[in-house]
């Protein structure tokens, strides 16, 4: 347990309170505070690590956040206090699917798992951790990357003193004749290039005739690798040296990772202020803008209008964000406190900034989001148009990190229009998928809630059955059938569809994936919207003059024809003759 003080509240955290946080920290931070205080709490918290990475075990290929968002830090923090005691859980892991196992513990599955048989077989009985190496490598239905592993293992428990270099080549040429009968086998592939790093020349014969009957994967490790460095000038000493040093502090491992951009020295994931790791790999766009180019670039979003598209800072904005997000979200708090005046439509610059934002993923104040979940109607489609409702939800699952309160509350409230509520509903599986809300949470709040409403709207009780689909939430199969049957339900979806993805986890995360990739696409997000002219955002292209002396060619072929009529832009007269604006008449009839 430990105190904790944060905005002059004390806190106890419990081991179980810390472990679960760690999945409440965005992609891309390391959440150093609290690694740092698991690690120093010593062998004490192995139970609490192995429990998420017993529920992935159980729970994994069930739907949305089956694999605990914890697992993968869980997993890592392993490797400061390895045991013996772990091996039932890790070889379960180890039968977990590819993808399953990715989701799990990311690319901590080869050298992650290198280290945790290198630290077991310091502490505990090397026999005991071998015959346990050997067992899982030739057994076929654990993950390849399990058996890899641990044939990679051999070659550094040599390096450690752990294991006899003839014991190693034998295991690991004994492996070779088990699968002798595979043809491009990548098991064997691994073998071999460890004995090229046990430096086993002897076994140059018996390793030319698995090449000779194409029992190796030679895209892994092919016969001119084996032979370059069979002729190498080098002892095994010198050849063992060359291997990476395995790693166990899994903060010192995540500052080297191109993905962990961010570190955040703070306890709790909500009031965690992460910042630009300057240890980190990432490659990002450090020459990235001059302050006059952010300066022009800002000015063209600035005067963007219906009429008047800013192509060029768009495109610049969205690839150096990190340049510019502060920018882009002071450009959002600008407009909101025009909401509602005259002002509030002079310029597209808060939708375009808040398009840009959640395109790039990046993290927004939950009380801005919330903030223009509630404007009025009117006021948030002046600012951010009629199709961005969708986005910032995903926007708020990013940022409340699985906080349901804000989420629940506006569900409730009767008083906002039925469309805001039922758009809602995708909070909850968006926070499940990113891994910040429990699964079981998430179906338990999209179950009461639709027992709830149902029969009060049909629109509601539309988006959470849908929401309940994409989670593969058969567990309430039986409220959902419910509901469709009695016609209660008008989706986007036919009936068979929704059922196959209740039924089908892969299938409804194909369909999430699909949905998260559009609000990726800032261009796709524009060009769906009313916020610029079609001419402007598709301008005419100039067709090239003839050079002197060269006729104009016919077309070979007939060009398709296609519908080219105007789309027509929120300002401009609706077509219906009403006298009225179209975003004030027929937009979203």
């Amino acid at each position: 347990m430990v105190t904790t003080n944060s905005q002059n509240t004390t806190t106890t955290l419990t081991d179980r309170e810390l472990v679960e946080s760690l999945r409440r920290f965005r992609g891309g931070v390391i959440p150093a505070a609290v690694l740092r205080e698991l690690i120093a709490r010593g062998p004490a918290i192995e139970d609490e690590l192995l429990r998420p990475l017993r529920s992935a075990v159980a729970d994994a290929g069930k739907g949305v956040g089956s694999i605990p968002g914890e697992c993968f830090f869980c997993f890592g923090l392993l490797l400061a206090h390895p045991s013996v005691r772990q091996v039932p859980v890790i070889e379960q892991l180890l039968r977990l699917s590819e993808s399953d196992l990715e989701e799990a513990v990311g690319d901590l599955k080869h050298d992650g798992l290198i280290a945790l048989l290198v630290g077991m077989s310091r502490t505990a009985d090397v026999d005991e951790v071998l015959a346990w190496m050997d067992r899982v490598i030739v057994d076929d239905s654990v993950n390849c990357w399990g058996r890899w592993s641990c044939v990679s293992a051999l070659t550094y428990l040599v390096r450690e003193g752990l294991l006899d270099r003839n014991a190693a080549i034998g295991r690991i040429v004994s492996v070779l004749q088990q699968r002798s009968s595979q043809t491009y086998d990548l098991i064997s592939a691994a073998s071999v290039a460890e004995l090229s790093n046990l430096r086993a020349v002897e076994a140059d014969s018996f390793v030319s005739e698995c090449f000779d009957q194409n029992q190796i994967d030679d895209s892994i490790f092919n016969r001119t690798d084996w032979e370059r460095e069979r002729d190498e000038i080098l002892t095994v000493e010198q050849k063992l040296n060359q291997l990476p040093e395995p790693q166990f502090d899994i903060v010192k491992i995540l500052k080297t990772w191109s993905g962990f951009r961010y570190i955040s020295n703070s306890l709790d994931p909500r009031d965690a202020a992460s910042k630009l790791d300057p240890e980190s790999n990432f490659s990002g766009a450090s020459s990235g803008l001059s302050k006059r180019e952010i300066d022009q670039h800002l000015l063209a979003i600035r005067e963007s209008n219906d009429g008047s598209f800013p192509r060029a800072a768009v495109k610049a904005f969205g690839i150096h964000i990190e340049q510019v997000k502060e920018h882009l979200i002071e450009e959002v708090q600008a407009g909101m406190a025009k909401a509602g005046g005259p002002d509030a439509r002079a310029s597209n610059a808060p939708y375009l900034a808040l398009t840009i934002l959640i395109a790039r993923d990046i993290p927004l104040p939950s009380e801005l989001l919330l903030a223009i979940l509630d404007l009025p109607d009117d006021q948030r489609m002046d600012l951010f148009g009629d199709s961005m409702h969708s986005a910032i939800v995903v926007a708020v699952a990013l940022s409340l990190l699985g906080d349901t309160g804000p989420i629940d509350r506006r569900i409730a409230d009767l008083q906002r229009q039925d469309v805001d509520r039922a758009e809602l509903a995708a909070f909850y599986y968006l926070s499940a998928y990113r891994g910040f809300l429990r699964r079981t949470e998430a179906i338990d709040r999209l179950a009461e809630l639709l027992r709830e409403t149902r029969g009060q709207s049909q629109i509601s009780t539309t988006s959470l059955v849908e929401a309940l689909c994409l989670m593969s939430a058969v567990e309430q199969r039986s409220l959902v059938n419910e509901a469709i049957a009695a016609g209660e339900v008008s989706s986007r979806f036919s009936d068979a569809e929704l059922l196959e993805m209740l039924d089908d986890p892969e299938q409804a995360n194909v369909q999430i994936e699909k949905d998260l990739r559009k609000h990726r696409d800032v261009m796709g997000q524009i060009e769906a919207s009313v916020m610029f002219d079609r001419a402007v955002l598709h301008p005419p292209k100039t067709r090239a003059q003839p050079s002197h002396g060269q006729k104009d060619q016919l077309p070979t072929s007939v060009p398709t024809i296609r519908n080219v009529a105007p789309k027509l832009g929120r300002n401009s007269p609706c077509h219906c003759g009403s006298g009225k604006k179209y975003k004030k008449c027929c937009l979203r009839k």
